[in-house]
């Protein structure tokens, strides 16, 4: 059973905050009162940023550390900017999101005054906006950090491609532009036993080299006439 009950606040006042009966506080949610915005907002002065979650041990405060953490940065600094982005902040967005994508925390840091949730926000507005009217999400001028350096994997991929252009992976002779294949040339005096094969064109070329080869079969020579073997 939720129990509400009294306690004591930083000032000294009473604050409401919610026991579950058995001494644990049972954390709220949803909209932040007033009352809790002073509390946190106490807490932070006195105390300053980080330690989120010693907010319930300390002024009884019925919220997690990070919904403190939350409600601080965006609602509650002292140093927020109230209103629309100013036409440099926009273009820092958009330049900081070619090179980031959406990180808006990190984002946020360039961007004094204003929060990821705004960045983000803003964004998601503008990138609406330009793909229902049919434009770029970057001017021409800004380059995405994926354009400027592609993933390793892609760029190999990229290189296999453009070996396989040039070469056929059963063949170890390179592939022409050509769209049909050379003819191979015939081989001139090649003997099926033998591993040399040589190409000629010229008839005496082949007659000198003719008596070389070892495989060659000796034609019988018949004898001229008037002339008797032994």
């Amino acid at each position: 059973m939720i129990l509400y009950g009294v306690g004591t606040g930083n000032d000294g006042g009473s604050t409401n905050h919610i026991s579950d009966g058995g001494g644990r506080v049972a954390l709220k949610k949803g909209p932040w009162t007033a009352a809790e915005d002073e509390i946190l907002a106490a807490y932070v002065r006195e105390n300053g940023e980080g330690n989120w979650n010693a907010l319930q041990k300390h002024t009884c405060l019925a919220r997690c550390g990070k919904s403190c953490r939350l409600r601080w940065a965006n609602h509650l600094r002292p140093n927020l900017k109230k209103g629309s982005f100013t036409g440099d902040e926009e273009r820092l967005i958009i330049q900081l999101h070619a090179q980031l994508g959406n990180k808006w925390a990190r984002m946020a840091a360039q961007l004094p005054g204003r929060t990821d949730n705004e960045i983000k926000n803003y964004w998601n507005t503008r990138l609406k906006r330009l793909q229902r009217q049919g434009l770029p999400l970057y001017p021409p001028d800004v380059i995405p950090n994926h354009q400027l350096h592609p993933h390793p994997q892609h760029h190999h991929h990229q290189q296999n491609q453009h070996q396989q252009m040039y070469f056929h992976p059963h063949s170890s002779q390179p592939n022409t532009p050509s769209s049909s294949p050379l003819p191979s040339p015939t081989p001139v005096n090649a003997n099926p036993s033998s591993s040399f094969t040589f190409h000629t064109t010229n008839a005496s070329t082949a007659n000198l080299l003719h008596p070389l080869s070892p495989h060659t079969p000796t034609t019988p020579q018949t004898p001229s006439p008037g002339f008797h073997t032994i």
